[in-house]
C-alpha cells in the first residue's frame, strides 16, 4: 500500500485510504458525481492497469517467442480460426474486437482491459480472491476514470467514449492478429462502449479500454493526475468482504450469470 500511495504521490494522483463501506459509498459518490464514473477493481493494489497480453509476467512465462513466434498474434488467429466449432456465435471475420471481447470472456489474454460504470461491480472484483489462495490482507484498490478528460488529454475526438465498432478501435483491435505490428502504431489506449455479446457484459456493466503498441499503463501515462483517482481499500480484517457478500449479496452469481457463476458462488457460499 505504502509504495503505491508513494508511487501515486509522485504522479499527483488523489488516493483516498478506506476500510469500511461508508468510506467506499462516500468517496465513490463524489468521484462518481465529478465525472470519474469508469471504475476498475484490483484485488492486489500493485497491479497496474494493463491488460493481461501486455503484461511483464505474462510475457516472461512464454516459450514462443524462442521459436520467433508472436504470442499475441498466435493466440488471436488461432482463435479466429477455430472459435465457431466450439461456439453457437457468427461473427464477420474482420471484426477483430468482437473476437478479443470472446476471447477475453474465456480467460485469453489479450489487450482488452475490463472496466465497469457501477463502483460496486469494481468493489466486488477488489475484494474478491482466488480460492486456491488463503484470504490476503494484502491491500486492495479501485481505479476511477474521467472519460471526458481523458479523451480531452489524449486529444481523442468524439463524445464520451467510442462505440465499439469505430475505425479507431477496431485498428487497435487488430493489431492483435497481425504479426508484423506497425511500432509507430503509438496509440494510447481507446475506451469504447462494448457490442452486448455475453450476459456477463451486461450483468457487469462493462466497459473497456484497447491497448496499442505503447506499452505505458494508464497511470504512467502524461497528465495522468487529471483523468485517474484512486482508492486503496484497507483488507486488515474481512468485516467489508463479508458485508459486500452476504450483506450486499454481490457475488459470482450475480456477475457471471451463467453455470460458471452459480458453480463458483455455491463452492464460495461456506468457505472460510
Amino acid at each position: 500500500m505504502d509504495k503505491l500511495i508513494a508511487e501515486n504521490k509522485k504522479r499527483n494522483i488523489q488516493t483516498d485510504v478506506i476500510s469500511t463501506y461508508q468510506e467506499f459509498f462516500e468517496v465513490s459518490e463524489v468521484m462518481m458525481n465529478n465525472g470519474f464514473f469508469i471504475c476498475r477493481g484490483h484485488s492486489n493494489c500493485n497491479w497496474k492497469l494493463l491488460p493481461s497480453i501486455l503484461r511483464p509476467e505474462v510475457r516472461e512465462n512464454i516459450n514462443l517467442i524462442e521459436a520467433g513466434l508472436d504470442y499475441e498474434s498466435y493466440l488471436s488467429v488461432k482463435f479466429q480460426d477455430s472459435y465457431r466449432h466450439y461456439l453457437d456465435i457468427q461473427l464477420e471475420k474482420d471484426d477483430f474486437t468482437s473476437i478479443l471481447l470472446i476471447m477475453q470472456h474465456y480467460g485469453i489474454p489479450t489487450r482488452l482491459l475490463d472496466w465497469t460504470l457501477n463502483p460496486q461491480t469494481a468493489l466486488f472484483f477488489a475484494l474478491n480472491y482466488n480460492l486456491k489462495d488463503s484470504y490476503s490482507t494484502t491491500p486492495a484498490a479501485i481505479w476511477f476514470m474521467h472519460p471526458v478528460v481523458y479523451r480531452s488529454v489524449q486529444g481523442i475526438p468524439g463524445g464520451v467514449y467510442r462505440r465499439q465498432d469505430t475505425p479507431d478501435v477496431n485498428r487497435l483491435s487488430y493489431l492483435a492478429f497481425t504479426q508484423n505490428k506497425n511500432q509507430k502504431d503509438s496509440m494510447n489506449p481507446v475506451v469504447f462502449y462494448p457490442n452486448s455479446i455475453f450476459p456477463r457484459i451486461i450483468a457487469q456493466e462493462s466497459i473497456f479500454s484497447v491497448h496499442g503498441c505503447n506499452p505505458s499503463a494508464f497511470e504512467d501515462l502524461e497528465e495522468a493526475n487529471s483523468f485517474l483517482r484512486c482508492i486503496v481499500i484497507r483488507k486488515d480484517d474481512r468485516t467489508l468482504y463479508e458485508f459486500v457478500n452476504n450483506v450486499l449479496k454481490l457475488d459470482y452469481e450475480k456477475y457471471f450469470p451463467d453455470i460458471y457463476g452459480f458453480a463458483e458462488a455455491l463452492r464460495r457460499a461456506w468457505h472460510k
